[in-house]
């Protein structure tokens, strides 16, 4: 549940976890103990009605003699009118250089006059909702790839603000928290999306002889998918395997990117990424030097400027238009499922570091 709490006649959807994760039915009915004070839907969407604090019972609906249930509490804050709002300069800057795939909270982008305002009375709209939009809540989604911009306007009451937003081209930002999004499974393994718990996206792989599940962002055609390694140099994935790879080896499986211009001898980058090792298989760095875990998330990365089996260009300071985009994962024996985190791209590994420690510290 959100710890700040909802203000009056704002929502919230409650998640459940169901234990054990293999339960057969996965259904809930919902009371809110303190109507008054908030309502709760039979979905589990949490409405404010009035300031205070209210108790919130869900039960387990699995036709069971004695279900179980649990309660939780939900503090509903009064409407404070906001007298004045700006654009904070930090928020400005971040805005500036935006990935594809990003989610940003624009509700944190604003200093609110006085500070306890309640910010979900301003609205918020997109002029090009091609490259980013944003919905309701204020939260923005970047869809572009290429190099552009859009307006954000804020407004409540009389007050009205605007800040700009801009694509950096060949920025991934693409976190998997809630889905595999635009991404999508080859189709051949039959591999398939199990859940997502706000924090990861839970991968089954297909068989029957080995486990593959290959995580796809285009495949044979071109699209609006663009790479700068002159800029943005490396490609980062967080994900859990529970089998220890190595590199150049798949005998334990293998996580291999795979990324061209066009796949025939005509292609300016690709075919396939070879990378550090003498090998496609695992060609990936560990961040930090580190062995392959089992135990935890891994953070690999690949240098986009290494080398390639067919074209490494002599040129790095050009956009690539990807005709392929692929981690083939592949070869396993010891797991049928694997983790996906995010994917992102880096300027420097110095940069990379930044982020991994500053997401551990934040946790």
């Amino acid at each position: 549940m959100v710890t700040e709490g909802i203000s009056e006649s704002a929502s919230y959807q409650v998640e459940v976890d169901a234990l054990p994760a293999t339960a057969t039915f996965k259904r809930y009915k919902w009371e809110s103990l303190n109507p008054e004070i908030a309502t709760v839907d039979d979905s589990g969407v949490v409405t404010g009605v009035k300031a205070g604090t209210a108790t919130i019972k869900v039960t387990a609906d699995d036709f069971s003699a004695s279900p179980v249930s649990t309660t939780f509490t939900v503090k509903i804050n009064p409407v404070i009118q906001i007298e004045n709002f700006e654009f904070t300069n930090e928020a400005k800057e971040y805005l500036g250089q935006l990935g594809y795939g990003e989610v940003y909270d624009l509700k944190k982008s604003v200093a609110l006059t006085p500070s306890n305002a309640t910010v979900e009375l301003i609205s918020w709209s997109s002029d090009n909702s091609s490259v980013a939009s944003v919905d309701e809540d204020g939260v923005l989604t970047v869809h572009s790839m290429l190099s552009g911009s859009a307006t954000i306007t804020a407004s409540t009451g009389e007050l009205t603000k605007t800040v700009s937003v801009n694509v950096a081209e060949g920025r991934i930002w693409y976190s998997f928290e809630n889905g595999i999004g635009d991404w999508s499974l080859e189709s051949g393994d039959n591999s398939s999306v199990v859940k997502s718990d706000g924090e990861k996206t839970t991968i089954k792989m297909g068989a029957p002889d080995k486990y593959r599940g290959d995580f796809v962002w285009v495949r044979n055609g071109v699209s609006q998918t663009k790479i700068t390694p002159s800029v943005y140099r490396y490609l980062a994935m967080k994900i859990n395997v529970a089998s220890p790879l190595s590199a150049g080896s798949n005998a334990n499986g293998c996580i291999k990117l795979e990324l061209w211009d066009d796949s025939g001898d005509k292609g300016t980058i690709g075919n396939n990424y070879t990378g550090a090792v003498n090998s496609a298989n695992n060609s990936f760095e560990v961040l930090n030097g580190g062995s392959f875990q089992t135990t935890a998330p891994n953070v690999i990365y690949w240098d986009l400027q290494s080398n390639y089996d067919k074209h490494t260009p002599t040129d790095w300071n050009q956009t690539f238009t990807l005709n392929c985009l692929k981690f083939v994962i592949a070869d396993y024996t010891a797991t049928d499922s694997y983790d996906i985190y995010w994917v992102h791209s880096f300027k420097t590994v110095e940069e990379l570091e930044a982020f991994v420690a500053s997401e551990d510290t934040n946790k």
